[in-house]
């Protein structure tokens, strides 16, 4: 824990150099911590690719990438923060020796003029300009478009389980 924390503490100060003290980041990076304290990743099993409601993650204190980002995006909704949620490949090998190439998911939002990287996944927060462009790389997975339509429909219907 006491790593990720140092990480997390490192990439914040890389990233969000001049952006310090905005009312919508100030709430982004108080949510983005809630949310992180709230919910525990875990890996789907299997081949299985159910998109939770940002109820069920609540409710079950758990998710997978997919998951917790829309969980924090909901939670940013709520504060009146506009986000978008970004599938692609991510390699971070280079920041946090991880695994190379990895389909995920994660959020962008814009402040002023600087967009910036929300993964609740890997505990990031960070200016887009400031990342070599391999690292978060925007290339929509297999069936993303399909899982996006039909996790806004149980959403919006307000589902509660599987």
């Amino acid at each position: 824990m006491g790593k990720r924390l140092i990480k997390l503490g490192l990439i914040l100060l890389l990233g969000l150099v001049g952006c310090a003290g905005t009312i919508s980041h100030d709430v982004v990076l108080k949510v983005f911590s809630r949310a992180r304290s709230q919910i525990t990743y875990k890996d789907e099993p299997g081949k299985q690719d159910y998109w939770q409601t940002p109820d069920e993650t609540r409710r079950l204190g758990t998710g997978d990438c997919e998951d917790i980002t829309l969980y924090l995006q909901d939670e940013l909704k709520k504060e009146g923060v506009k986000t978008k949620e970004v599938g692609g490949v991510i390699d971070l090998t280079p920041l946090l020796a991880g695994r190379k190439g990895i389909q995920h998911m994660w959020l962008e939002y814009k402040e002023g003029n600087d967009v910036y990287i929300l993964d609740p996944t890997n505990d990031i927060i960070i200016r887009r300009r400031s990342l070599p462009i391999f690292l978060y790389r925007e290339v929509p997975y297999k069936n993303m478009k399909e899982k996006l339509r039909e996790y806004n429909e149980r959403f919006k219907n307000g589902a509660e389980n599987k």
